[in-house]
């Protein structure tokens, strides 16, 4: 029984060093990008595109850029005599962008890049609110992986993707995306997942508080690495796009009732981006230029018209068309 229990222990070790060596050169090989892991999105997102434009512009953001009906394709309408490369990928933010954006520049030799950001999660998808007490322990050991092992976070969205290729239309029947009105028990999981976390990461998001320093410190690296691969003769533009919950009181209420804790909700509404303040006092304006869409979004955003999905927190057509009215004067300059 000794002998048993000895083989099964040392098989164990063996399975673990192997997987432990298996995940650390996966890890390397995707830091490096000895191979383009993101190579699928950047064709899917950018096809037939001419290989002689004049003018380029490169895009690095997530789903908000990433959406059939983002800003992005709008631009692409309204000046198509420039190449708009996009390279956003869903569910990433800056750890991911540091990775491929000295790649990304190098084969798209842009005159202009934007770097889309979001105020929804990009701070706590930099290290995810671990909480043993409320979540399950799985989850809690992904966060965990993850904040440590980005590849894993990336085989994840490579699985989600196949998942979603093999749904069903009755299962796209429940996207949030498709209902009309909102509901707590048909709102966003990923939403309700960081609230069940920490009920007060939005507060902490907007509000630049508490135990975000670290993040904070993070993204500023990310944003420095960025602009250190881009060309010195190239714009940096840095887009904030803010939470439905600083546009407009009735997205506030929804995101309480979801559970969402904001101690001072003046200094929340009124905050108009501190962590933008700490950005914009980081870095010089000659380098890069940050735009703040929330006021023309608050303008336009209606109860009867609204600019984000009912049950998830993402921009809708008509936010993006919104974004598109405010972001394509600011960055005409560069495109005519």
């Amino acid at each position: 029984m000794k002998k048993i229990g000895k083989h099964i222990l040392k098989t164990l070790n063996y399975v673990f060093v192997v997987s432990l060596s298996v995940l650390c050169l996966m890890e390397i090989a995707y830091r490096y990008q000895w191979i383009d892991f993101y190579k699928t999105e950047f064709n899917a997102l950018n096809q037939n595109m001419p290989s002689d434009c004049q003018k380029r512009i490169l895009v690095f953001g997530d789903s908000f850029s990433a959406q059939q009906e983002s800003y992005v394709n709008l631009l692409r309408e309204t000046h198509p005599e420039t190449c708009i490369y996009n390279a956003a990928v869903p569910g990433t933010g800056i750890m991911q962008t540091r990775i491929i954006a000295k790649s990304r520049i190098e084969k798209v030799h842009p005159q202009m890049v934007i770097y889309q950001m979001y105020l929804g999660n990009d701070l706590i998808d930099i290290h995810h609110p671990i909480n043993w007490a409320k979540l399950n322990p799985m989850r809690n050991l992904y966060w965990w992986l993850s904040d440590r092992f980005r590849v894993v976070a990336h085989l994840n969205h490579k699985l989600g993707q196949l998942s979603h290729a093999a749904a069903s239309d009755i299962d796209n029947a429940h996207d949030p995306k498709n209902e009309a009105s909102f509901s707590v028990d048909k709102y966003s999981s990923r939403t309700k997942l960081y609230l069940k976390s920490d009920s007060k990461y939005l507060d902490k998001s907007v509000r630049a508080l508490e135990d975000y320093d670290r993040r904070i410190q993070k993204l500023l690296e990310g944003i420095e690495y960025l602009r250190s691969v881009t060309p010195k003769t190239c714009p940096l533009v840095v887009l904030m796009i803010p939470h439905c919950t600083q546009v407009n009181d009735h997205y506030f209420e929804q995101y309480q009732s979801l559970g969402a804790k904001f101690p001072d909700k003046s200094s929340y509404m009124t905050a108009e981006y501190d962590l933008l303040a700490q950005l914009r006092s980081h870095f010089s304006d000659d380098d890069i230029t940050f735009i703040n869409p929330l006021p023309s979004l608050r303008k336009h955003d209606l109860v009867e018209k609204p600019l984000y999905y009912a049950n998830d927190p993402h921009l809708n057509a008509n936010g993006h068309k919104v974004l598109h009215h405010f972001f394509a004067p600011i960055i005409k300059p560069y495109i005519e």
